[in-house]
């Protein structure tokens, strides 16, 4: 069993996480992210928000420390 609190998580964790449409907004609007930029995102879980602003055409890359939680990816 992983240290990882992540670790723990049952098979299908991400069918139910999504990125919320406000937080991607507010986050986007926050990071003030250049198309010509390459950005990291630790601790990225599932990589749902990842995901969604590499989605904008921007050159995001997710780690995690919870192998679980990538291979759920």
């Amino acid at each position: 069993m992983g240290k990882y609190k992540y670790d723990k998580i049952k098979v299908g964790f991400n069918a139910t996480r999504k990125a919320d449409p406000y937080l991607m907004e507010v986050l986007f609007n926050f990071l003030a992210s250049k198309k010509d930029g390459f950005y990291l995102d630790i601790g990225c879980g599932t990589v749902n928000y990842t995901i969604s602003l590499a989605k904008r055409g921007y050159n995001f890359v997710g780690m995690d420390p919870s192998q679980k939680m990538l291979m759920e990816a």
